[in-house]
């Protein structure tokens, strides 16, 4: 299947890219050594995460503190052992969100103290507001009683495909209380799990491959009518 280089709209609500990696460093200092890697474009954030109980006297649970680095156009979550990128506000089209993304891993690797990359992680979530999932997606949902119609569902999937691990899941949802009253959710996650990457062109590479594989599942999923009425451009 030829894949479209852009669709207008996209309908992308997220797109998280997760990258695994190992250091010599304990996370706390790491910290400090990204910070001084990027460039002016980032701002830094940190703010306690916290888990609250409902219980008679306010339990709550610190969960450590969130590292957040943040450009007017992506965002760079710092975890222990990984990193989790994600756009600001709407989806910037991936030529200008992968070159943001190559340019910050470049810039964090130059202080060489990641030893290695181990997992790259990509998933999109799109969201179609107003639409019944079976009326864009070839997939088709029946439990064997006809004459009872759903209007809550999902399905999920896992499956193997070209070494990459896919984790597929649809949703359709309709609430009478919500002003969007029907939603539909195509969520696809692909991942590339137990690598030994040491260097910053294979690791690009590897996300450029996990994004064409969640590019081949999410247009072969939509019925050719549906894909039609978003004006695919072609290279």
């Amino acid at each position: 299947m030829k894949l479209p280089l852009k669709i207008s709209p996209d309908h992308i609500k997220e797109s998280v890219i997760e990258i695994k990696y190992e250091s010599n460093l304990p996370y706390e200092v790491l910290v400090g050594y990204i910070y001084n890697s990027l460039d002016d474009t980032y701002k830094y954030a940190s703010h306690p995460q916290q888990f609250a109980i409902n219980a008679p006297n306010e339990i709550s649970i610190n969960l450590g503190v969130l590292n957040l680095f943040f450009t007017d156009r992506i965002k760079l979550q710092l975890m222990p052992n990984s990193l989790i990128f994600n756009c600001i506000d709407k989806y910037i089209g991936w030529k200008d969100y992968k070159a943001e993304i190559e340019k910050t891993i470049i810039q964090i690797t130059t202080i060489k103290e990641i030893k290695k990359f181990t997992r790259v992680g990509i998933r999109y979530i799109s969201e179609y507001s107003e639409m019944e999932i079976i009326n864009c997606t070839k997939f088709n949902f029946s439990f064997g009683i006809p004459q009872i119609k759903s209007d809550n569902y999902s399905f999920r999937t896992e499956f193997d495909w070209d070494n990459l691990r896919v984790v597929l899941n649809l949703k359709h949802s309709a609430d009478s209380t919500k002003e969007i009253k029907l939603v539909s959710i195509i969520d696809i996650d692909i991942i590339s799990d137990n690598l030994n990457i040491e260097n910053t062109e294979d690791l690009i590479t590897k996300i450029e491959e996990n994004h064409i594989k969640e590019k081949e599942v999410f247009f072969n999923l939509l019925k050719p009518e549906y894909l039609e009425t978003l004006n695919p451009e072609y290279e």
